[in-house]
């Protein structure tokens, strides 16, 4: 379709908008699965607590949401108007599924550390040469 001067402002917007779009959700499905190390089986059969299955529809909805604007992109003329509410149904659905993930891996963190303190032994202090850099 090529770009032809201010008429395609629309469509690079829309494409902008998908491509960060598909940035973030996999930053946060790296959040969700890495770093509070949610079992993939347990999202497979939906068997999740709430706040990690809220975080895991909301991925979604940032997918939904870049979808939108690849079909935007897509079109010949889109209206800046569509542009326009394809980019802020990103801006909503990011922060949204920001707040849900950052408060999933905040609780994952303050369990993880929870669990850490009772089982945490103090190591000897050998210096550099116990076997470190072996």
């Amino acid at each position: 379709q090529g770009l032809e001067g201010k008429e395609s402002f629309p469509r690079v917007y829309a494409t902008f908008n998908f491509s960060l779009n598909l940035s973030t959700v996999l930053i946060f499905v790296i959040a969700i699965f890495d770093v509070c190390a949610v079992d993939t089986r347990a999202a497979a059969t939906l068997r999740l607590s709430p706040l990690q299955a809220a975080a895991v529809v909301t991925c979604g909805i940032v997918v939904l949401s870049a979808f939108a604007g690849y079909i935007v992109s897509e079109q010949r003329r889109p209206s800046k108007r569509a542009a326009r509410a394809a980019f802020l149904s990103m801006v909503f659905s990011n922060q949204f599924c920001f707040i849900v993930v950052g408060r999933l891996v905040w609780v994952a963190r303050r369990k993880a550390r929870s669990e850490d303190s009772a089982s945490v032994v103090p190591a000897k202090e050998e210096g550099l040469e116990a076997g470190v850099f072996d």
